[in-house]
């Protein structure tokens, strides 16, 4: 019987907005530099949906609720404890911020999203692109969200339900 460890993502939905955290280069940051969905390991006697609401107050000080499980990958890579290969079980949890999260840490509004430059992965480690004031995370309007996560482990279910959120209602 093949063991997994299991690594919950969180995909924090405010309006069209989606978060995103960046690592910086460490033993542990697979991706250095690359804006993807907040994840991590689960600790003893922690549920995954617990584990996305932890992962996700330690990174960016918001508090979210969870709604639910959208999708769920099986995929060998680093072990988030260790960073040795291993096989996980990325779990996609969705999440909204929480009715008593801190509004200073939530987005302003759709015309304040943030552009896709904001994004780049052109820019050298040695001069972070960000959100203002050099933070590790911040909101990006979900299409320019799906644009960064092609290069991160997303279910199948993942991108198109993003794509359906950033599709106005007419």
């Amino acid at each position: 019987m093949r063991s997994y460890h299991l690594v919950p993502r969180a995909i924090v939905v405010a309006g069209r907005h989606l978060l995103l955290v960046r690592d910086t280069a460490g033993v542990r940051a697979p991706s250095p530099a690359r804006w993807h969905l907040p994840g991590g390991e689960v600790l003893t006697g922690e549920t995954p949906q617990r584990a996305v609401e932890r992962i996700v107050r330690l990174r960016t000080g918001l508090s979210v609720n969870v709604e639910g499980c959208l999708d769920a990958v099986a995929k060998r890579g680093a072990d988030p404890s260790s960073g040795k290969p291993a096989p996980l079980l990325h779990l996609f949890f969705l999440c909204r911020p929480a009715p008593d999260a801190e509004p200073s840490l939530l987005p302003a509004d759709a015309g304040d999203a943030l552009p896709l430059d904001w994004l780049s992965h052109d820019s050298p480690a040695t001069e972070p692109v960000g959100p203002p004031g050099g933070a590790d995370w911040g909101w990006t309007d979900i299409g320019s969200g799906i644009a960064a996560l092609r290069h991160d482990v997303v279910g199948a279910w993942v991108v198109p339900y993003l794509n359906r959120l950033a599709t106005p209602i007419t």
